[in-house]
């Protein structure tokens, strides 16, 4: 057994892997992904912050990333960007 660092091409087999074990326990509600991933930017059209996302074969909302810079946390970027985020993934 070896523990190793990911690599771009190893990250696939890994998610294939996990969607084909859930297909097999739950059947899924839609044939595709359906990403939703947004950025945040500041006054001066610099992005500061995204979300990376989607709705999933069983139609729940995932979230891959959130990311605010640290000089923008707390100011609520973050929250717009998960208001935002959710809005989306309603309609």
């Amino acid at each position: 057994m070896k523990i190793d660092i990911c690599n771009k091409e190893d990250i696939k087999p890994i998610v294939d892997g996990l969607n084909a074990y859930n297909l097999e326990k739950v059947s899924a509600l839609s044939s595709i992904w359906t990403p939703l991933e947004f950025n945040i930017k500041n006054n001066n059209d610099v992005v500061v912050g995204g979300v990376l996302a989607g709705i999933n074969y069983w139609n729940g909302l995932e979230i891959k990333i959130l990311w605010v810079e640290e000089n923008y946390r707390q100011q609520g970027f973050g929250s717009a960007l998960l208001s935002h985020l959710e809005h989306e993934a309603k309609i």
